[in-house]
Formats: C-alpha cells, sequence, structure tokens
C-alpha cells in the first residue's frame, strides 16, 4: 500500500509541476495586456482578515462537484483530460485536493 501511495503522490506531483509550466501570457490578447497593466498601477486598499467564503480553504466537495460538473472538452495545455482527473482513486482525489490546498495557502496568501 505504502508503494502505491508514494507512485500517486508521485503522479500528481508531476501533474502540479505540468499546470506550472502553462505559458498564461501566450494566448493573452493585446488590448487584454494593456488594461491589466493600467489596472495594476492602481494602489488598492484592500484589508481582510481572510474569513470572506471565497478565501477559504477548498473542500473534498467543492473538488468532486468541479470534476463533476466539468465538460468533457479539449485537452489544454497541460495535455490532461478531465475523464483523467474523473476517475482517480479516492486516495488520489484527496491528494490532489491537498495538493491545491497548498498552492492556495502558499501562493494566494491564505491564513487560517
Amino acid at each position: 500500500m505504502d508503494c502505491l501511495i508514494r507512485s500517486q503522490i508521485k503522479l500528481l506531483i508531476q501533474l502540479v509541476a505540468q499546470f506550472l509550466t502553462i505559458p498564461h501570457q501566450q494566448s493573452t490578447p493585446a488590448n487584454f495586456k494593456n488594461f491589466k497593466q493600467i489596472q495594476e498601477r492602481q494602489n488598492l486598499d484592500f484589508t481582510s482578515k481572510n474569513t470572506e467564503p471565497y478565501n477559504q480553504l477548498f473542500t473534498i466537495q467543492n473538488l468532486k462537484d468541479a470534476l463533476r460538473n466539468s465538460h468533457n472538452s479539449a485537452l489544454g495545455p497541460d495535455d490532461i483530460h478531465y475523464q483523467v482527473l474523473k476517475h482517480l482513486a479516492d486516495l488520489s482525489l484527496e491528494v490532489l485536493f491537498h495538493i491545491f490546498n497548498e498552492i492556495w495557502n502558499i501562493h494566494c496568501g491564505y491564513i487560517s
């Protein structure tokens, strides 16, 4: 069982690494880039205790709902089909869920 868990974790780490290599600026229209640059120059005064619902960690049910409601569209730049994610074993889904929350914690500044 331990060997199986390690291989699933390695698979999920590989998936996350693939997600992080997607060049987000590649397909962004020029007019949006200009708008984005102007907006990013604005000073924002946003104080929050991060208790708003949109600042909370994901739940396993959020992940399951998102996968259930996803369409079997064409592959994106990550080359991962929704069917692969929809058919993950419960343990793999749990690991993916924890990875998403860890990314949220690290990159979005979630404060518990």
